[in-house]
């Protein structure tokens, strides 16, 4: 079963409910100015029943960001 996956510059979870391939496919046959915009191509993988979007697991930080993120307690700043 599919687990999931993250869009990375997106934070969106999608399940895939066809094979990568044809995913993959389906994108890099759509005329180039469809393809310059991450939302419109996942709005299509949606709408053409490829990916289903799990809108209860959307996030906006990248986990490996996050020690960049998180701010010094000020009572333990010099």
């Amino acid at each position: 079963m599919d687990r999931g996956k993250y869009l990375k510059f997106g934070g969106v979870k999608f399940y895939a409910k066809v094979p990568e391939v044809e995913i993959n496919e389906f994108v890099l046959n759509l005329p180039e100015e469809e393809r310059k915009s991450l939302y419109d191509v996942v709005v299509q993988l949606r709408d053409q029943g490829m990916i289903e979007i799990d809108e209860e697991d959307i996030t906006t930080i990248d986990k490996e960001m996050v020690p960049f993120l998180e701010t010094p307690n000020p009572t333990e700043v010099d």
